[in-house]
């Protein structure tokens, strides 16, 4: 998995960690105002 995040470009990752971060942050809103 390490070798994988190297081989990516960093753009890609801060992409990746973007998405990731706003769909949790969804759930959590989500969840709250259920």
């Amino acid at each position: 998995m390490k070798h994988f995040y190297k081989m990516m470009p960093i753009s890609t990752s801060m992409i990746f960690n973007l998405y990731y971060s706003n769909l949790i942050g969804n759930c959590i809103f989500f969840f709250v105002f259920l």
